[in-house]
């Protein structure tokens, strides 16, 4: 009888290890936890539910070739659109978006239904799976001007990351201004900066009404003032 308990207590033992070591190779082995490169059947979502300026503008590679983003005129899509370098035809095009299984944003191509996973390097070029890597330029090539450098961002009403109200301006010059209700991003207005002989005041035209333009003062590099009622806008910590 003792031994019969030994070898049970050994076989139970034995099964716990093989247990763990089931599970170590579930971790490392790119489980349903990891971060597939590319993948079939993304489901696009009604409404924007992440912001994505940090994408907005005008990208190029190596080979010169362009990726274009920005938000849709209806602003519930954020699209893109690959030029070849030679020709200028398009290679790509679809939208971004955010896929929190995965903790990360992706890249859907309609051309071949398939979504790419995106990622930034430290220096800050683009990365796109089967796409290629991207550096920032203007809508000629050209770096960004120096102003777009400094405006770039996310800036949250009062510096507060849940703030209704959001103010996105992309290295090209572009901003949009969204707000939130209920989960739901909603775009207000959107345009071009355009700037002055003084290096803090800006005016953002808008493109969807009709004379109409906002003007904002940067006071620092964190903080600026926008409009008529000046609102403090604030990029996040």
């Amino acid at each position: 009888m003792k031994n019969t308990r030994k070898y049970l207590a050994l076989m139970l033992a034995m099964l716990m290890c093989l247990c763990l070591a089931a599970c170590g190779d579930g971790d490392n082995g790119g489980g349903e936890s990891s971060t597939p490169e590319s993948f079939e059947g993304l489901v696009k979502e009604a409404q924007l539910a992440s912001n994505y300026s940090m994408y907005f503008g005008t990208w190029q590679d190596g080979a010169g070739r362009k990726l274009v983003i920005g938000a849709n005129d209806a602003g519930d899509e954020v699209r893109f659109t690959l030029y070849t370098g030679d020709e200028n035809e398009i290679e790509a095009s679809g939208f971004i978006q955010a896929v929190a299984d995965y903790s990360a944003d992706y890249f859907y191509n309609e051309h071949d239904g398939i979504a790419h996973h995106s990622w930034f390097d430290d220096d800050g070029t683009l990365n796109v799976d089967y796409f290629g890597a991207f550096t920032r330029g203007g809508d000629d090539g050209e770096p960004a001007p120096a102003d777009a450098y400094s405006l770039a961002g996310i800036w949250y009403l009062d510096g507060d990351e849940n703030a209704e109200s959001s103010l996105q301006i992309s290295m090209d010059g572009n901003w949009m201004l969204y707000e939130t209700h209920d989960g739901a991003i909603s775009l207000i207005d959107s345009g071009t900066v355009s700037a002055t002989d003084d290096e803090t005041v800006f005016y953002a035209v808008s493109e969807q009404f009709d004379d109409v333009s906002y003007d904002f003062t940067l006071a620092g590099s964190d903080t600026l003032y926008w409009g008529g009622e000046y609102d403090c806008y604030m990029k996040a910590a």
